[in-house]
């Protein structure tokens, strides 16, 4: 069952079009500010395994520093391979902290 748990702190969020690593509830996520919404995603791409939060947003997409496997941050899908998917999380920023359903 998913349960809301805090991620970071709402200043610990990136600057809008930028992405973030963060560690919380037991796992590493990947953090963004996109058109002004937060989003979390799993932060380990299914490629090979690299840092997504290491990585770089590029039109709505984190693209992972290893391998340039570049996902939606709305949807979780690769652009080149819709068989790669990174899980994406309902997301909130409630009481200056960035919350998601794990």
């Amino acid at each position: 069952m998913a349960e809301w748990v805090k991620i970071c702190a709402e200043t610990e969020l990136p600057p809008e079009d930028e992405v973030a690593e963060v560690e919380a509830a037991g796992r590493v996520f990947c953090v963004a500010r996109l058109g002004g919404a937060v989003c979390v995603v799993d932060g380990t791409c299914p490629h090979e395994g690299g840092p997504l939060g290491q990585g770089v947003l590029e039109d709505g997409r984190v693209v992972c520093p290893w391998h340039a496997f570049a996902y939606d941050l709305r949807t979780g899908v690769a652009e080149h391979d819709a068989s790669f998917k990174v899980h994406v999380f309902e997301a909130e920023v409630r009481d200056g902290e960035v919350r998601a359903k794990v």
